[in-house]
Protein backbone atom coordinates (compact mmCIF):
# COMPACT_ATOMS: atom_id res chain seq x y z
CA UNK A 1 0.00 0.00 0.00
CA UNK A 2 2.70 2.72 0.66
CA UNK A 3 3.99 1.74 -2.42
CA UNK A 4 1.56 2.80 -4.06
CA UNK A 5 1.01 6.02 -2.20
CA UNK A 6 4.33 6.82 -2.97
CA UNK A 7 3.89 5.94 -6.35
CA UNK A 8 1.23 8.18 -6.00
CA UNK A 9 2.60 10.68 -4.78
CA UNK A 10 5.71 11.18 -7.28
CA UNK A 11 3.22 11.13 -10.38
CA UNK A 12 1.43 13.84 -9.17
CA UNK A 13 4.31 16.26 -7.71
CA UNK A 14 2.86 15.73 -3.85
CA UNK A 15 5.23 17.51 -1.46
CA UNK A 16 5.27 16.04 2.15
CA UNK A 17 4.99 19.47 3.84
CA UNK A 18 2.23 21.34 4.97
CA UNK A 19 0.86 24.44 2.66
CA UNK A 20 3.58 27.41 3.10
CA UNK A 21 2.75 30.46 4.32
CA UNK A 22 0.56 32.84 1.92
CA UNK A 23 0.19 29.84 -0.30
CA UNK A 24 -2.87 29.03 -2.02
CA UNK A 25 -4.82 25.72 -0.18
CA UNK A 26 -4.03 22.76 -2.02
CA UNK A 27 -3.69 19.01 -2.07
CA UNK A 28 -0.56 19.27 -3.65
CA UNK A 29 0.81 19.39 -0.13
CA UNK A 30 0.73 16.03 1.81
CA UNK A 31 0.29 17.41 5.60
CA UNK A 32 -2.64 19.99 4.05
CA UNK A 33 -6.28 19.14 5.04
CA UNK A 34 -7.22 19.37 1.77
CA UNK A 35 -4.53 16.45 0.96
CA UNK A 36 -6.77 14.52 3.19
CA UNK A 37 -10.21 15.33 1.46
CA UNK A 38 -9.28 15.31 -1.92
CA UNK A 39 -6.99 11.69 -1.34
CA UNK A 40 -8.89 9.99 1.29
CA UNK A 41 -12.68 11.66 2.65
CA UNK A 42 -14.35 12.74 -1.08
CA UNK A 43 -13.51 9.17 -2.17
CA UNK A 44 -15.26 7.30 0.85
CA UNK A 45 -17.90 9.96 0.18
CA UNK A 46 -18.57 8.45 -3.50
CA UNK A 47 -18.53 5.66 -2.47
CA UNK A 48 -20.84 5.15 0.09
CA UNK A 49 -22.88 7.04 -2.27
CA UNK A 50 -23.12 4.51 -4.66
CA UNK A 51 -23.31 1.80 -1.73
CA UNK A 52 -26.15 3.70 -0.71
CA UNK A 53 -27.58 3.73 -4.14
CA UNK A 54 -27.42 0.25 -4.99
CA UNK A 55 -28.00 -0.74 -1.88
CA UNK A 56 -31.97 0.58 -1.99
CA UNK A 57 -32.42 0.58 -6.02
CA UNK A 58 -35.33 -1.65 -5.15
CA UNK A 59 -36.79 0.67 -2.27
CA UNK A 60 -36.64 3.36 -4.24
CA UNK A 61 -37.96 2.02 -7.88
CA UNK A 62 -41.02 1.42 -5.59
CA UNK A 63 -41.09 4.75 -4.42
CA UNK A 64 -40.31 6.47 -7.75
CA UNK A 65 -41.57 4.00 -10.34
CA UNK A 66 -39.90 1.43 -12.25
CA UNK A 67 -38.77 4.40 -14.96
CA UNK A 68 -36.34 5.28 -12.55
CA UNK A 69 -34.10 1.96 -12.53
CA UNK A 70 -32.38 3.08 -15.43
CA UNK A 71 -31.69 6.51 -13.94
CA UNK A 72 -30.32 5.54 -10.89
CA UNK A 73 -28.30 3.04 -12.49
CA UNK A 74 -26.94 5.75 -14.52
CA UNK A 75 -26.24 7.93 -11.28
CA UNK A 76 -24.31 5.45 -10.14
CA UNK A 77 -22.27 4.69 -13.11
CA UNK A 78 -21.19 8.27 -13.38
CA UNK A 79 -20.69 8.55 -9.45
CA UNK A 80 -18.12 5.52 -10.16
CA UNK A 81 -16.61 7.31 -12.60
CA UNK A 82 -16.13 10.69 -10.73
CA UNK A 83 -14.44 8.28 -7.20
CA UNK A 84 -12.07 6.94 -10.37
CA UNK A 85 -10.83 10.04 -11.37
CA UNK A 86 -10.45 11.72 -8.28
CA UNK A 87 -8.71 8.56 -7.32
CA UNK A 88 -6.58 8.92 -10.12
CA UNK A 89 -5.83 12.67 -10.09
CA UNK A 90 -7.63 12.47 -13.56
CA UNK A 91 -8.78 15.64 -15.47
CA UNK A 92 -11.74 17.82 -14.87
CA UNK A 93 -14.86 17.15 -17.79
CA UNK A 94 -16.71 19.58 -19.20
CA UNK A 95 -20.36 19.10 -17.91
CA UNK A 96 -23.50 18.70 -20.15
CA UNK A 97 -26.78 18.69 -19.89
CA UNK A 98 -28.88 21.96 -19.85
CA UNK A 99 -28.60 23.25 -16.69
CA UNK A 100 -28.20 27.31 -16.43
CA UNK A 101 -25.16 27.10 -14.95
CA UNK A 102 -23.30 25.19 -17.01
CA UNK A 103 -21.61 27.19 -19.22
CA UNK A 104 -20.35 28.89 -16.29
CA UNK A 105 -18.98 26.22 -14.51
CA UNK A 106 -17.37 24.79 -17.94
CA UNK A 107 -15.64 28.05 -18.62
CA UNK A 108 -14.24 28.15 -15.45
CA UNK A 109 -13.22 24.84 -16.31
CA UNK A 110 -11.69 25.41 -19.41
CA UNK A 111 -9.39 28.22 -18.08
CA UNK A 112 -8.45 26.73 -14.69
CA UNK A 113 -4.59 27.20 -14.14
CA UNK A 114 -4.38 26.61 -10.51
CA UNK A 115 -2.59 30.13 -8.91
CA UNK A 116 -2.33 31.51 -11.79
CA UNK A 117 -4.19 35.24 -10.77
CA UNK A 118 -3.14 34.46 -7.73
CA UNK A 119 0.63 34.67 -8.86
CA UNK A 120 0.19 37.22 -11.16
CA UNK A 121 -0.94 39.60 -8.51
CA UNK A 122 1.21 38.52 -6.23
CA UNK A 123 4.10 39.80 -9.07
CA UNK A 124 2.37 43.39 -9.95
CA UNK A 125 2.58 44.08 -5.96
CA UNK A 126 5.70 43.73 -5.81
CA UNK A 127 7.16 44.70 -8.64
CA UNK A 128 6.58 48.28 -9.49
CA UNK A 129 5.97 50.48 -11.83
CA UNK A 130 8.01 50.79 -15.67
CA UNK A 131 7.73 49.97 -19.25
CA UNK A 132 8.77 46.12 -18.80
CA UNK A 133 5.67 45.61 -16.76
CA UNK A 134 3.40 47.92 -19.02
CA UNK A 135 4.77 45.33 -22.07
CA UNK A 136 4.49 42.51 -20.18
CA UNK A 137 0.35 42.89 -18.82
CA UNK A 138 -0.19 43.74 -22.59
CA UNK A 139 1.37 40.53 -24.05
CA UNK A 140 -0.49 38.87 -20.77
CA UNK A 141 -3.99 40.72 -21.83
CA UNK A 142 -3.54 39.57 -25.58
CA UNK A 143 -3.02 35.92 -24.77
CA UNK A 144 -5.98 35.85 -22.36
CA UNK A 145 -7.93 36.39 -25.48
CA UNK A 146 -7.34 32.35 -26.43
CA UNK A 147 -9.41 31.34 -22.89
CA UNK A 148 -12.56 31.37 -24.92
CA UNK A 149 -14.47 28.82 -26.66
CA UNK A 150 -14.59 30.19 -30.13
CA UNK A 151 -11.41 28.50 -31.22
CA UNK A 152 -11.79 25.38 -29.11
CA UNK A 153 -12.61 22.96 -31.61
CA UNK A 154 -10.13 19.60 -31.58
CA UNK A 155 -8.77 20.62 -34.58
CA UNK A 156 -7.69 23.90 -33.00
CA UNK A 157 -6.57 23.31 -29.56
CA UNK A 158 -4.14 26.02 -27.88
CA UNK A 159 -2.35 24.37 -25.08
CA UNK A 160 -2.81 26.02 -22.01
CA UNK A 161 0.41 26.62 -19.72
CA UNK A 162 1.20 29.05 -16.28
CA UNK A 163 1.45 32.68 -18.17
CA UNK A 164 4.88 33.18 -17.87
CA UNK A 165 6.13 30.33 -20.01
CA UNK A 166 2.73 31.03 -21.70
CA UNK A 167 4.21 33.87 -22.69
CA UNK A 168 7.53 32.74 -23.54
CA UNK A 169 6.71 30.09 -25.77
CA UNK A 170 4.20 32.12 -27.87
CA UNK A 171 6.06 35.94 -28.19
CA UNK A 172 7.37 34.57 -31.30
CA UNK A 173 3.94 34.32 -32.51
CA UNK A 174 3.23 37.95 -31.90
CA UNK A 175 3.15 38.78 -35.64
CA UNK A 176 2.19 42.87 -35.24
CA UNK A 177 4.29 44.41 -32.19
CA UNK A 178 2.93 48.03 -31.75
CA UNK A 179 3.85 47.91 -27.91
CA UNK A 180 6.07 50.47 -27.68
CA UNK A 181 3.65 53.10 -29.80
CA UNK A 182 0.92 52.47 -27.15
CA UNK A 183 3.77 52.55 -23.68
CA UNK A 184 4.94 56.20 -25.27
CA UNK A 185 1.34 57.31 -25.91
CA UNK A 186 0.49 56.56 -22.40
CA UNK A 187 3.47 58.07 -21.46
CA UNK A 188 2.99 61.03 -23.00
CA UNK A 189 -0.42 61.98 -22.41
CA UNK A 190 -1.29 65.18 -21.65
CA UNK A 191 -2.31 65.46 -17.69
CA UNK A 192 -3.99 68.94 -17.54
CA UNK A 193 -7.07 67.21 -17.94
CA UNK A 194 -7.78 63.66 -16.26
CA UNK A 195 -6.73 61.11 -18.36
CA UNK A 196 -9.44 58.33 -19.51
CA UNK A 197 -8.63 55.34 -21.11
CA UNK A 198 -11.38 52.86 -22.63
CA UNK A 199 -11.78 49.32 -22.58
CA UNK A 200 -14.01 47.81 -25.11
CA UNK A 201 -14.12 44.21 -23.07
CA UNK A 202 -14.69 41.13 -25.29
CA UNK A 203 -14.40 37.97 -22.43
CA UNK A 204 -15.97 37.27 -19.45
CA UNK A 205 -14.00 34.83 -17.09
CA UNK A 206 -9.96 34.82 -17.19
CA UNK A 207 -9.91 38.12 -19.83
CA UNK A 208 -12.06 39.86 -17.59
CA UNK A 209 -9.67 39.08 -14.46
CA UNK A 210 -6.80 40.62 -17.09
CA UNK A 211 -8.97 43.75 -17.73
CA UNK A 212 -8.73 44.38 -13.98
CA UNK A 213 -5.57 44.07 -13.92
CA UNK A 214 -4.28 45.90 -16.77
CA UNK A 215 -6.81 48.83 -15.75
CA UNK A 216 -5.37 48.70 -12.30
CA UNK A 217 -1.93 49.16 -13.27
CA UNK A 218 -2.77 52.01 -15.75
CA UNK A 219 -3.40 53.60 -12.22
CA UNK A 220 -1.14 52.94 -9.95
CA UNK A 221 1.23 53.58 -12.38
CA UNK A 222 -0.41 56.86 -12.85
CA UNK A 223 -1.04 56.38 -16.86
CA UNK A 224 -4.08 57.02 -16.42
CA UNK A 225 -6.93 58.49 -13.75
CA UNK A 226 -10.12 56.87 -14.97
CA UNK A 227 -11.23 54.00 -16.96
CA UNK A 228 -13.88 53.16 -18.58
CA UNK A 229 -15.50 49.83 -19.39
CA UNK A 230 -17.70 48.94 -22.46
CA UNK A 231 -20.01 45.85 -21.99
CA UNK A 232 -22.15 44.04 -24.28
CA UNK A 233 -25.91 44.92 -23.43
CA UNK A 234 -26.63 40.84 -24.59
CA UNK A 235 -23.87 38.39 -25.19
CA UNK A 236 -23.42 38.34 -29.13
CA UNK A 237 -21.35 34.57 -28.05
CA UNK A 238 -21.35 32.76 -24.93
CA UNK A 239 -18.80 34.02 -23.27
CA UNK A 240 -18.69 37.89 -24.11
CA UNK A 241 -18.83 40.07 -21.01
CA UNK A 242 -21.81 41.81 -19.88
CA UNK A 243 -22.48 44.25 -16.79
CA UNK A 244 -23.58 41.57 -14.91
CA UNK A 245 -20.48 39.04 -15.71
CA UNK A 246 -18.21 42.43 -14.34
CA UNK A 247 -20.28 43.10 -11.13
CA UNK A 248 -20.44 39.32 -10.76
CA UNK A 249 -16.73 38.52 -11.13
CA UNK A 250 -15.53 41.54 -8.79
CA UNK A 251 -17.28 39.83 -6.19
CA UNK A 252 -16.13 36.18 -6.57
CA UNK A 253 -12.99 37.55 -6.62
CA UNK A 254 -13.68 39.59 -3.57
CA UNK A 255 -14.44 36.03 -1.83
CA UNK A 256 -11.18 34.01 -3.45
CA UNK A 257 -8.98 32.46 -0.81
CA UNK A 258 -5.78 33.85 -2.21
CA UNK A 259 -4.98 36.91 0.03
CA UNK A 260 -3.75 38.87 -2.86
CA UNK A 261 -6.89 38.54 -4.89
CA UNK A 262 -9.22 39.56 -2.12
CA UNK A 263 -6.87 42.72 -1.25
CA UNK A 264 -6.68 43.73 -5.39
CA UNK A 265 -10.81 42.96 -5.59
CA UNK A 266 -11.36 45.74 -2.13
CA UNK A 267 -9.28 47.95 -4.27
CA UNK A 268 -11.52 47.27 -7.97
CA UNK A 269 -14.16 47.31 -5.93
CA UNK A 270 -13.29 50.89 -4.24
CA UNK A 271 -12.13 52.07 -7.58
CA UNK A 272 -15.75 51.29 -8.60
CA UNK A 273 -17.01 53.59 -5.97
CA UNK A 274 -15.13 56.60 -6.29
CA UNK A 275 -15.54 56.57 -9.83
CA UNK A 276 -11.74 55.21 -11.22
CA UNK A 277 -13.61 52.19 -12.73
CA UNK A 278 -16.19 53.72 -14.49
CA UNK A 279 -19.28 50.79 -16.29
CA UNK A 280 -20.10 52.54 -18.93
CA UNK A 281 -24.23 52.65 -19.75
CA UNK A 282 -25.10 49.84 -22.12
CA UNK A 283 -25.14 50.29 -26.05
CA UNK A 284 -26.65 47.81 -28.21
CA UNK A 285 -24.04 49.27 -31.05
CA UNK A 286 -21.59 46.69 -29.71
CA UNK A 287 -23.79 44.00 -31.04
CA UNK A 288 -25.07 45.63 -33.74
CA UNK A 289 -24.94 44.67 -37.56
CA UNK A 290 -22.60 48.10 -37.97
CA UNK A 291 -18.54 48.05 -38.11
CA UNK A 292 -17.50 50.86 -36.24
CA UNK A 293 -16.38 53.37 -38.98
CA UNK A 294 -20.61 53.38 -39.39
CA UNK A 295 -20.58 54.91 -35.42
CA UNK A 296 -20.18 58.74 -35.90
CA UNK A 297 -23.78 58.29 -38.22
CA UNK A 298 -25.16 55.77 -36.49
CA UNK A 299 -24.41 56.54 -32.48
CA UNK A 300 -23.06 59.70 -32.98
CA UNK A 301 -23.28 60.00 -29.02
CA UNK A 302 -21.35 56.87 -28.30
CA UNK A 303 -18.86 58.07 -31.14
CA UNK A 304 -18.76 61.28 -28.90
CA UNK A 305 -18.29 59.53 -25.58
CA UNK A 306 -15.20 57.76 -27.31
CA UNK A 307 -13.46 61.27 -28.20
CA UNK A 308 -13.59 62.17 -24.02
CA UNK A 309 -10.91 58.95 -24.12
CA UNK A 310 -6.80 59.27 -24.25
CA UNK A 311 -6.64 55.57 -25.72
CA UNK A 312 -9.50 52.91 -26.54
CA UNK A 313 -8.00 49.57 -25.57
CA UNK A 314 -10.12 47.63 -28.18
CA UNK A 315 -10.16 43.55 -27.07
CA UNK A 316 -10.51 40.21 -29.18
CA UNK A 317 -10.96 38.81 -32.79
CA UNK A 318 -15.26 39.74 -32.99
CA UNK A 319 -14.19 43.66 -31.95
CA UNK A 320 -11.44 43.69 -34.22
CA UNK A 321 -13.71 42.50 -36.99
CA UNK A 322 -15.93 45.24 -36.08
CA UNK A 323 -13.30 47.61 -35.99
CA UNK A 324 -12.27 46.90 -39.43
CA UNK A 325 -14.68 45.31 -40.74
CA UNK A 326 -15.96 41.36 -42.18
CA UNK A 327 -13.72 42.78 -45.80
CA UNK A 328 -10.68 41.49 -47.50
CA UNK A 329 -8.33 43.29 -46.89
CA UNK A 330 -4.76 42.73 -48.50
CA UNK A 331 -2.75 41.95 -45.12
CA UNK A 332 -0.20 44.36 -45.61
CA UNK A 333 -2.74 47.22 -46.21
CA UNK A 334 -2.15 50.08 -43.47
CA UNK A 335 -4.40 49.30 -40.24
CA UNK A 336 -5.27 53.28 -40.81
CA UNK A 337 -6.56 53.22 -43.91
CA UNK A 338 -8.72 50.11 -43.05
CA UNK A 339 -10.47 52.12 -39.85
CA UNK A 340 -12.00 53.98 -42.10
CA UNK A 341 -11.88 57.54 -40.41
CA UNK A 342 -12.93 55.85 -37.21
CA UNK A 343 -10.26 57.35 -35.05
CA UNK A 344 -12.51 59.12 -32.26
CA UNK A 345 -8.77 58.83 -29.56
CA UNK A 346 -6.03 56.88 -29.76
CA UNK A 347 -6.62 53.32 -30.87
CA UNK A 348 -5.46 50.07 -29.00
CA UNK A 349 -6.48 46.63 -30.68
CA UNK A 350 -4.98 43.72 -28.56
CA UNK A 351 -6.49 40.33 -30.67
CA UNK A 352 -5.77 36.72 -31.47
CA UNK A 353 -6.28 36.02 -34.72
CA UNK A 354 -9.37 33.60 -35.33
CA UNK A 355 -10.79 34.49 -38.72
CA UNK A 356 -9.55 35.41 -42.33
CA UNK A 357 -9.82 39.35 -41.12
CA UNK A 358 -6.20 40.90 -41.26
CA UNK A 359 -4.78 44.30 -41.72
CA UNK A 360 -0.92 46.03 -40.72
CA UNK A 361 0.92 42.73 -41.47
CA UNK A 362 4.75 43.52 -42.71
CA UNK A 363 4.71 42.58 -46.66
CA UNK A 364 5.12 39.29 -47.43
CA UNK A 365 4.52 38.12 -43.57
CA UNK A 366 1.53 36.46 -44.57
CA UNK A 367 2.37 34.39 -47.43
CA UNK A 368 5.13 32.43 -45.26
CA UNK A 369 2.73 31.55 -42.72
CA UNK A 370 0.49 30.64 -45.09
CA UNK A 371 3.47 28.05 -46.21
CA UNK A 372 3.85 27.10 -42.51
CA UNK A 373 0.37 26.42 -42.27
CA UNK A 374 -2.78 27.18 -44.93
CA UNK A 375 -5.48 27.60 -42.27
CA UNK A 376 -2.97 30.05 -39.65
CA UNK A 377 -5.57 32.83 -39.23
CA UNK A 378 -8.02 29.92 -37.54
CA UNK A 379 -5.72 28.49 -35.31
CA UNK A 380 -5.84 30.94 -32.09
CA UNK A 381 -1.80 30.67 -31.87
CA UNK A 382 -1.42 33.91 -33.53
CA UNK A 383 -1.66 37.88 -32.01
CA UNK A 384 -1.53 41.39 -33.16
CA UNK A 385 -0.93 44.14 -30.48
CA UNK A 386 -1.70 47.24 -33.05
CA UNK A 387 -1.90 50.85 -32.55
CA UNK A 388 -2.83 54.09 -34.05
CA UNK A 389 -2.29 58.22 -32.86
CA UNK A 390 -5.04 59.98 -33.23
CA UNK A 391 -3.87 62.05 -36.11
CA UNK A 392 -6.29 62.68 -39.06
CA UNK A 393 -5.65 61.07 -41.99
CA UNK A 394 -7.66 61.83 -45.12
CA UNK A 395 -7.11 58.63 -46.90
CA UNK A 396 -9.25 56.51 -44.42
CA UNK A 397 -12.05 59.34 -45.00
CA UNK A 398 -12.14 59.04 -48.78
CA UNK A 399 -11.89 55.38 -48.33
CA UNK A 400 -15.00 55.71 -46.42
CA UNK A 401 -16.78 57.68 -48.82
CA UNK A 402 -16.21 55.70 -51.49
CA UNK A 403 -17.14 52.59 -50.03
CA UNK A 404 -20.67 54.17 -48.77
CA UNK A 405 -21.49 57.07 -51.29
CA UNK A 406 -25.05 57.62 -49.63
Amino acid sequence: MSCIVCEFDSKNGILNTKTPRHSLVSARYKQSFAYFVLRYRLPQNLAEIILNLTENMNALVGQYGEESRSEIAKVVYRVSQLKCRLERNGPFHQFSGAELDKDLWNEFLLNLDEGTIEIILFGIRTVGTSDDVLRFLLRLNLWGNQCDISADTEKYTVKRKGPFEHLRAYEKNIIIDSTSSIINSLKTADHSNPVLVDFICDNSGYELVLDFILAHYLLEAKLADKIRFHLKAIPWFVTDATATDFHWTLQQLRKQNGRCTQEFAKIWLLNLNEGKFEVAEPDYFWTSPYEFYRMRDVRPDLYKKLTEAHMIIIKGDCNYRKLIGDFRWDASESFITCLRGFQPANICSLRIVKTEIICGMSPGKNEDLIKKNNEWMLSGEYGTIQFIENNYCSCSETLRDIMNPN
